[in-house]
């Protein structure tokens, strides 16, 4: 698994049956690095690589490309079901509403999409079944186990969700300021501003 967010939410299908190993280890950016040739040694070494997609991890277009097909490749932004809205331009930023995409409308490239959605805990939702499916698939003797770390996950996810929108009702119309835009998922899910 690529980013931390994401290496939670496969730990957590995992459970008990493995632990992922995690490329980056935090103080790194996913939107500028470079393999270690040990880390690449890694990916051949995998029964399963989940990454979010070159919207955030560029770095891993060509050696995802180079792996040999008994390896299976998530690719989260390709997840059916996730709710993707529009990289925001512009200096005050247009109203988030206007730019909600669903794979089904879905018209432009990947790139034109904020491939940080994990942030909506609804997507982590998904997420979270798309990795169980996966790992199922890849071993169906440990299906049972991870579908049912799969439900009290997406029952964590459904309770942090509830806490949020209780909380954040006090700030809802407080601005903020943040230095990456990398949170529209969480501002669109809350509605902040």
């Amino acid at each position: 698994v690529t980013i931390k967010p994401i290496h939670a939410l496969v730990s957590g299908v995992m459970g008990e049956v493995g632990t992922p190993t995690l490329l980056l280890q935090g103080g790194e950016s996913p939107h500028s690095y470079s393999l270690k040739p040990s880390q690449v040694k890694r990916l051949h070494q995998a029964n399963l690589v989940v990454w979010v997609g070159p919207g955030i991890e560029k770095f891993l277009e060509k050696p995802l490309s180079m792996l040999n097909s008994n390896i299976t490749v998530l690719r989260l932004f390709d997840v059916e079901g996730l709710k993707l809205l529009r990289v925001r331009d512009g200096a005050a930023w247009e109203d988030p509403s206007h730019h909600h995409a669903s794979h089904s409308e879905e018209s432009g490239q990947p790139e034109e999409f904020d491939q940080h959605f994990w942030l909506d805990p609804q997507n982590a939702q998904i997420i979270v079944k798309a990795v169980a499916t996966a790992l199922s698939k890849i071993d169906p003797l440990s299906a049972t186990r991870y579908q049912d770390n799969a439900i009290r996950l997406l029952e964590q996810l459904k309770q942090l969700d509830d806490e949020l929108q209780k909380q954040l009702i006090p700030v809802k119309n407080k601005n903020f300021l943040v230095f990456h835009d990398a949170y529209q998922y969480f501002e669109n899910r809350y509605e902040l501003s």
